[in-house]
């Protein structure tokens, strides 16, 4: 189940991001949809390339779980830049939200190394 929902999501973000960074232009829901269903495909067949060279389906949701794990620091920087470089000042939080923004980025920071370390040692 977590194969075939993250499939279909991913599929999604990732025809977004090709169109978002120039790589095919994506004009319209027919061929949006198109895009997705390539993209389904393609993500299924690496899904089974590597469910056929591992073999362990618990190795895969590791692998997956450390990937997801560095992607946290990641999302919550790039939400600081967004803050600081991209809120319109009427919409800017004040000083506690700022506080909070900054913590919740250095703990998942802490945690993505924490979770990499972890993982790779044991």
């Amino acid at each position: 189940s977590t194969t075939f929902a993250a499939t279909a999501s991913t599929s999604r973000v990732l025809a977004d991001f090709i169109n978002l960074v120039g790589l095919a232009s994506i004009r319209g829901e027919r061929q949006q949809l198109l895009w997705w269903r390539r993209l389904v495909v393609l993500l299924v067949a690496i899904n089974t390339f590597w469910y056929l060279l591992l073999g362990v389906p618990v190795a895969m949701v590791i692998i997956g779980g450390i990937a997801q794990a560095s992607m946290l620091p990641i999302l919550g920087f790039s939400t600081i830049y967004l803050r600081y470089k991209h809120t319109d000042q009427a919409i800017r939080p004040g000083l506690v939200i700022d506080a909070l923004l900054w913590l919740s980025s250095s703990l998942m920071m802490g945690f993505a190394i924490y979770t990499l370390i972890a993982r790779l040692a044991g």
